[in-house]
């Protein structure tokens, strides 16, 4: 079972997932994965020198959608800077406009093993657009629609389970 978000617009039919996901590189730094947290994913971790949490939010003013990558202290293996991270993750992601993150804690509550829970808090504090600089946000219920600008998103699914096949 993975916890997704899914939200229609009556208005026009759009459709929004929004998916718990991890991040992680391969152990050279050629490859970004951004995946679906997963017990069987987590495994990947292990081997990786810089994991951690990817989300999603939306910028009203620039229409976009902008992919936040959060590192915590110990998943951060090589102790990268902010900007070699940045460069990193800039390099390899297949999103346009990212923004990262580096928490002083750790995540897992100090465990040694990752855990799926320990991936599950999107950051609280405000965030805003690398573009333009105005506040973004999740995607949240009754939220306008970003492509009819009439509608609203409405919740259809807290809780999916997501086929693996």
């Amino acid at each position: 079972m993975v916890v997704v978000d899914t939200y229609i617009c009556k208005a026009c039919g759009y459709k929004y997932t929004n998916k718990a996901e991890i991040f992680y590189f391969n152990e050279d730094y050629s490859e970004l994965e951004v995946t679906l947290k997963l017990a069987l994913t987590l495994r990947n971790l292990s081997t990786s020198p810089l994991y951690g949490s990817a989300h999603e939010k939306y910028c009203p003013k620039c229409n976009e959608f902008i992919r936040t990558y959060t590192v915590y202290n110990n998943t951060n293996k090589k102790n990268l800077t902010i900007e070699e991270i940045n460069s990193k993750i800039n390099q390899l992601s297949k999103t346009q406009i990212n923004i990262v993150n580096i928490e002083s804690t750790n995540n897992n509550n100090g465990e040694k093993k990752p855990s799926v829970s320990s991936y599950m808090k999107v950051k609280k504090e405000d965030e805003y657009c690398p573009v333009c600089g105005e506040k973004i946000y999740t995607v949240y219920n009754d939220m306008k629609c970003p492509k009819c600008k009439e509608g609203k998103l409405n919740i259809q699914c807290g809780v999916c389970k997501i086929d693996r096949r």
